[in-house]
């Protein structure tokens, strides 16, 4: 084969050539393989490494027969009318992934038993926008409907997605919808998590022609739990716990693997990398990764224990050579490669860590944003530093189609986690800043979904941890996603416009209480005043009555005048207000009792000068 043709159509081609007829490819296989657009294929190592198998990597899947026979038959038990939920767990790197995409997909396209519906599969991975997602997923395999159109279907309530399926599905055909990983609803920290769910459940019900298959790791099992329904349906699902591979089965795809890649293995190599790899508890991933490995250097001999022990071994490998790649980058290079591995990162609590699917414009706003944080995620990804050099070891993948804005990174495995040094450094070393961040930017999300209210925006004590724990500028190359950043200024600004507002409300009542304790002492200064002047008035009053009035009653002819003046201080003191008038009566209980000891106090004399002015009296 020339050196230019893609590994998987390569090792397609060689399989079809197969002694056995048991081994070579159906003709559905065929027309599919040979339908693909190999042209845009650039890697052409046959060998998945770390990655997970695709459908075009079918041919390089071994070790997994008798799973892959079962899981086929539960899922032709819900073709015929059974139970609609096939749920395939298993731990993390056990090769849920692989069986499901290499091992039933490509069987499921072949032609149905005489009597069984059709299926059309439908794969979906919720990733960071689980709706979304699902309606490109169902626009692939409905390519005549719009993308945008099937999204608000899908939003306008628990029946979209039974809707779909009545409108779209043939009579003779039943929808098989394949949601993998299930575990990144809980990752992610989407808000549409209910949605999906609500979506899910009400397509199962009934008579409908939906059927579900999904992958979930089982250290996840719980958090199915956050949930509102389809837990409940998992009572009633066909659940298919995925164990471990056994020596014999990891040797098979060791064999396996390096036949169809045209490896040439010397003898016992095989049974030492599988002891390796049982020894290190990576299995599968790191298998895949050490084949990788030695196709790089095999060059087309046979592969030695010599060529094994200078890539380190099965459980050496993909640390050392990931150690080389950061170191190659340079001091500022790394730096970009540690924040973009971090940002890909679910840092787990109460669970391990975890991969975190990304937006590639996020993955490098976190990591600076230049040409440098551009150039660290094309190295990670495998792409070589110099040009026609050998592709590198693959850290990353980007996936998502050419168009650079639609693509998505992620973790190439989660073993990295724990194989890599100075990845398990970093996470150790920024754990609590990775989980204030996890959390601004789901918080920031889920704000974002909800059309921005400021209602579920952060104040107080929680803004104050969000802000203290991203992070300072210069720290490093890393800063939040546009989101976040725009979800923390909003927050910021409508918490200091709060802090104004309680100032002036403040100031203001302060200033009103300023104002009242005036008015309050003006009033009392006033009320002094009035109570000093019906004093002098009252006095005046009884001074008159009590010394002129009795001096004038013995002078002859002077009734009329003093009837003319009693009249007039009597007049004077009616004229007071209804106020005025209850503390004059206080004021004559004091200013009469003085009078009592001279005559007959000022109420009585008053009312003796009414009676003179009426009917006379005393001395003319």
């Amino acid at each position: 084969m020339a050196p230019t043709i893609p590994g998987a159509l390569a090792t397609f081609v060689a399989s079809m050539l197969a002694k056995s007829p048991e081994e070579r490819p159906t003709m559905a296989r065929c027309r599919d393989m040979l339908l693909r657009p190999w042209a845009q294929e650039q890697d052409v190592c046959p060998v998945p490494g770390l990655a997970s198998f695709n459908e075009s990597q079918a041919e390089l899947f071994f070790g997994r027969g008798a799973e892959t026979r079962r899981v086929l038959e539960s899922l032709d038990e819900a073709r015929s009318g059974g139970r609609r939920w096939v749920s395939l767990e298993g731990p993390s790197g056990v090769g849920k992934s692989s069986l499901l995409h290499a091992g039933v997909l490509p069987r499921l396209r072949e032609p149905p038993p005489p009597g069984l519906p059709r299926w059309v599969v439908v794969v979906a991975r919720p990733s960071y926008e689980p709706v979304r997602s699902l309606a490109k997923a169902l626009v692939t395999a409905f390519p005549t409907r719009d993308v945008d159109a099937v999204e608000r279907g899908l939003r306008s309530g628990p029946e979209g997605l039974r809707t779909f399926v009545q409108t779209n599905v043939p009579e003779d055909s039943l929808m098989l919808l394949v949601v993998e990983p299930l575990e990144e609803l809980f990752t992610s920290g989407s808000a549409e998590q209910s949605v999906l769910d609500g979506l899910l459940v009400t397509a199962l019900s009934g008579e409908g022609r939906l059927r579900l298959l999904t992958c979930l790791r089982s250290d996840f099992l719980h958090r199915l739990e956050q949930l509102p329904r389809l837990p409940h349906q998992l009572q009633e699902a066909m659940r298919f716990p995925l164990l471990p591979m056994g020596e014999a089965a990891l040797k098979e795809v060791v064999e396996g693997m390096a036949r169809q890649a045209g490896m040439q293995l010397s003898e016992g190599l095989a049974e030492r990398m599988v002891r390796d790899a049982k020894g290190e508890g990576g299995g599968l991933p790191l298998l895949g990764h050490a084949l990788r490995s030695l196709w790089t250097l095999s060059g087309g001999a046979p592969l030695t224990h010599e060529h094994h022990d200078r890539m380190g071994g099965v459980g050496g490998a993909l640390s050392q050579q990931a150690e080389q790649l950061l170191a190659s980058l340079g001091e500022q290079g790394r730096e970009r490669a540690k924040w973009i591995l971090l940002s890909l990162v679910q840092v787990g609590r109460g669970v391990q860590d975890t991969r975190r699917p990304r937006p590639r414009s996020e993955v490098l706003a976190e990591a600076g944003g230049d040409a440098l944080a551009e150039e660290a995620l094309l190295r990670l990804s495998g792409l070589s530093g110099v040009a026609g050099g050998e592709p590198g070891p693959r850290l990353v993948l980007l996936s998502g189609g050419a168009e650079v804005e639609s693509q998505r990174v992620d973790l190439v495995h989660e073993t990295l986690l724990q194989r890599v040094r100075s990845l398990v450094a970093w996470l150790e070393e920024e754990r609590r800043e990775l989980e204030v961040r996890a959390d601004v930017e789901v918080a920031a999300r889920n704000w974002e979904e909800a059309a921005r209210p400021n209602e579920w925006l952060p104040r107080g004590t929680m803004l104050t941890h969000y802000q203290g724990g991203v992070g300072t500028p210069g720290r490093g190359a890393h800063r939040l996603s546009p989101r976040a950043n725009a979800f923390l200024q909003t927050a910021s600004w409508l918490e200091r416009r709060r802090v104004w507002t309680g100032r002036a409300l403040v100031a203001a009542a302060s200033l009103a209480v300023v104002v009242m304790l005036g008015v309050t002492v003006q009033a009392w200064e006033q009320r002094e005043r009035a109570d000093q002047n019906l004093h002098r008035i009252m006095n005046s009053a009884e001074g008159i009555v009590s010394d002129a009035d009795w001096e004038l009653s013995w002078i002859a002819n002077t009734l009329e005048v003093r009837r003319a003046l009693l009249r007039g201080l009597s007049d004077s003191l009616e004229g007071f207000s209804e106020e005025e008038q209850q503390r004059r009566e206080v004021l004559w209980e004091e200013v009469g009792g003085a009078a009592a000891d001279r005559g007959a106090g000022l109420d009585g004399v008053l009312r003796a000068g009414h009676a003179a002015s009426s009917g006379g009296g005393g001395v003319e």
